[in-house]
């Protein structure tokens, strides 16, 4: 359990600065600003099922680039069948409809080695390169798109195997990914890895360490799928909402909440589910905090989920409202720290409390008792979260004559030998509330 209470004034300004960058609204997707995304997609023979799953899903996945670029955007599509690279679809502003399009097109061409000619996609995307021929392969079409100095520059690249370039071989080309990777870093494009463990690739522990290192090299993310690709569209969604580690996204932060926004009541508990795109390491793990402005309002729980999805690392973050926390919006800073580096990301908080209330019967109730004696008188209000109580005798409202100690819903009273008055004042989070007067007569 980490129940961080340090560094108020950094989180809360963090949490202020990465709410102005990264939410429009509660329901909306985090905001990463203009987007220039291009899908780099391995259509060789083992990928089919993959090609099935964003046909099937492209609207989806085009409405969270479009939710979290704020409807400003541009698509660029390459595919590469057999050992080719295709140019489907060149940048160009708000392209939605011609991405659906090119999407439709892409089918599936066995490729001509063991591996994919990715490397050579990249070089065509990042040198807007036009057609040329290699020994074993060609790029058909131009890619002229020009990434826009003020967006999240993205590429996604999507494969199950490794690169092998034009000449359909094996070796030297993890080094130029690479080497494109850096290139890519110097343009601020960031490259993002997304491995799909279909078996029909070379070898995983030689194809997710080159994937894994363009990602990091260019500043992007990795993350691999399910072995059918199902849960591709929300992979890439993932991605998307992380603004692809892009700099002009979230401040960069690598995590991602879902959902951002919990509405609760005091003293109720509401779970998000983290999770980080740039997981820490044995030597450097990561260290979970959360963070909000004042004591007492909130306690926090991080629990980590075991067998995260590749390349990641996920947590539940359980909140509990406090007693005493205001009704309305709060912020809890999220905070995933390795050695001096942090990301941060705001969750939102919505107290939803109802003052204390009485109906009639709840009121307290006038009675009367043998002379001397002492006498019982309950209330029973409505409202939310805990409630206080302070009894005092005397008429409704008048505060003078508080009863020592009577701080429950019932209250005993002294011995009566006269009409007496008694009322209580009820308080939560979100008010108080004045009940009735009983008046206890002795007879």
């Amino acid at each position: 359990m980490l129940i961080h209470r340090g560094l108020k004034i950094a989180a809360v300004a963090a949490a202020a600065l990465l709410l102005s960058l990264s939410f429009a609204g509660a329901a909306q997707a985090q905001q990463c600003g203009p987007m220039d995304v291009v899908f780099i997609v391995d259509n060789s023979g083992s990928m089919t099922a993959v090609i099935s799953e964003i046909q099937t899903q492209v609207g989806k996945i085009a409405d969270g680039v479009q939710a979290a670029s704020g409807g400003d955007y541009q698509f660029g599509l390459i595919n590469m069948p057999a050992n080719d690279v295709n140019v489907l679809l060149d940048l160009s502003a708000n392209n939605r409809v011609a991405f659906d399009a090119a999407v439709k097109k892409m089918g599936t061409a066995s490729s001509s080695g063991a591996g994919i000619a990715y490397d050579e996609a990249l070089d065509t995307v990042l040198n807007r390169l036009g057609p040329r021929t290699g020994s074993s392969g060609k790029q058909t079409g131009e890619f002229k798109g020009v990434f826009r100095p003020a967006a999240s520059k993205i590429i996604m690249v999507i494969t199950d195997t490794g690169p092998q370039g034009f000449d359909s071989t094996l070796g030297t080309h993890g080094d130029n990914v690479h080497k494109l990777a850096v290139l890519a870093a110097t343009k601020d494009i960031h490259i993002t890895g997304i491995f799909v463990p279909t078996g029909g690739g070379t070898d995983p522990a030689i194809d997710r360490p080159i994937m894994q290192d363009m990602a990091k090299t260019s500043g992007g993310l990795f993350k691999e799928t399910a072995a059918d690709a199902s849960d591709l569209a929300s992979v890439i969604l993932d991605i998307v909402k992380a603004c692809g580690g892009a700099a002009g996204g979230a401040g960069g932060s690598s995590l991602v909440i879902d959902p951002v926004e919990l509405v609760l009541m005091n003293g109720e508990t509401g779970a998000v589910h983290i999770t980080n795109f740039a997981p820490g390491t044995a030597s450097s793990p990561t260290v979970w905090s959360a963070d909000f402005a004042e004591e007492g309002e909130f306690t926090t729980t991080f629990s980590p989920i075991k067998n995260p999805a590749g390349g990641t690392e996920e947590e539940i973050l359980s909140i509990t409202v406090g007693p005493n926390t205001f009704q309305g919006e709060h912020l809890v800073a999220v905070r995933a720290a390795k050695g001096s580096a942090s990301d941060f990301a705001i969750v939102h908080i919505i107290v939803n409390c109802q003052p204390p209330y009485f109906l009639s019967a709840g009121e307290p109730q006038n009675t009367s008792v043998t002379s001397g004696s002492t006498a019982k008188v309950k209330a029973t209000p409505g409202g939310d979260g805990a409630l206080r109580y302070q009894w005092y005798r005397g008429h409704t409202g008048i505060t003078t004559s508080p009863v020592v100690g009577a701080t429950s819903a019932e209250l005993t009273t002294d011995p009566i030998t006269v009409s007496s008055e008694y009322w209580v004042r009820v308080s939560n989070a979100c008010g108080s509330r004045d009940s009735a007067t009983a008046v206890v007569t002795p007879r």
